[in-house]
């Protein structure tokens, strides 16, 4: 690791402050420092209060990629009796991960639960993240293929080509029904 001076870094650190996470982790790119340093410094910094303010909006909110060893970590023991290693059963439906775990423990009040990632779009039974997927690359003017290109190489879950084509025609009568919405108001 590229170690500098005391003065330098407090010089940096000053200037980071109060800045956005954009602007602050630009503020590091002609720096030499390792990726990991200039996460935790922007994490520390600009990010950290973000993380926890959840404002209901579902296009806001934070999103994270997990992967499955860190997330099956969680499922070791049943969240009710607290029995030690469950039957865990993991899936993947497009972009969200769906755990199912089954208790051992005869005595358990509840011996199956399934856990979903993503919450669900409002009145709806989809899985936000799928159709927040398949809306920001339509609406970025993207690709389908090279979104799955890229999460092919990466190892992250996508929706199939179908879906992704369902999630469009969907989003099209939303927003002819919107901007029908907005003629009449004015």
């Amino acid at each position: 690791m590229i170690m500098m001076s005391q003065r330098k870094r407090h010089m940096l650190m000053r200037k980071v402050q109060g800045k956005t996470m954009r602007s602050c982790c630009s503020a590091f790119t002609d720096t030499h420092f390792y990726i990991t340093t200039i996460y935790i410094i922007c994490i520390g910094f600009c990010s950290y209060y973000s993380l926890l303010q959840v404002d209901g909006n579902l296009r806001t909110e934070p999103k994270h990629i997990v992967f499955l060893s860190q997330l099956l970590l969680l499922f070791n023991f049943c969240h009710f009796c607290k029995a030690d290693n469950p039957l865990v059963k993991a899936k993947a439906v497009g972009t969200e991960a769906v755990v199912t775990t089954i208790c051992n423990n005869p005595k358990c009040t509840q011996q199956t639960m399934v856990w979903h990632s993503q919450p669900r779009m409002p009145g709806r039974k989809v899985a936000a993240g799928n159709f927040l997927l398949c809306m920001a690359v339509l609406f970025a003017g993207g690709s389908y293929t090279k979104l799955r290109q890229i999460f092919q190489h990466m190892g992250v879950g996508c929706v199939s080509h179908k879906t992704y084509f369902l999630y469009q025609r969907v989003s099209k009568v939303v927003l002819w029904v919107l901007r029908a919405a907005v003629h009449v108001q004015y």
